[in-house]
């Protein structure tokens, strides 16, 4: 409860705050696919993403973010635009390098309770 004073008459003013907090988690934190023949794809590697928190989170989006765009790709998604509390589901992400060399991307999860990215 936030109190103030002033100089009225009667109690102090008082609101009465609340509020919930969200947020989720993505495991693992980031994916390693090894080394991989240009043009060549790899087995699929899932993500579980887990609401912590005990309210609904919307899930308004997954993307693959970085330089590496091309190379990566989801190929799986049991994600539902709303995820309860204390839920889970995943999403798959493949790797088909376009050229050599390290190759680096990220795949994003937004969503109304923040936005973590786990690393492709």
């Amino acid at each position: 409860m936030l109190s103030f004073s002033d100089d009225a008459a009667g109690s102090a003013q008082k609101v009465t705050l609340s509020g919930t907090g969200m947020s989720i988690a993505l495991s693992p934190t980031a994916l390693s696919f090894g080394s991989v023949p240009v043009g060549q794809t790899t087995s699929p590697q899932a993500v579980t993403v887990t609401n912590v928190s005990t309210a609904p989170v919307n899930l308004t989006g997954f993307s693959i973010m970085g330089a590496a765009l091309p190379d990566y790709a989801i190929s799986a998604n049991t994600c539902r635009a709303s995820l309860a509390g204390g839920a889970n589901c995943s999403v798959s992400v493949v790797f088909s390098p376009t050229k050599t060399g390290k190759r680096n991307g990220k795949l994003n999860v937004a969503n109304n309770g923040g936005s973590p990215a786990g690393h492709a």
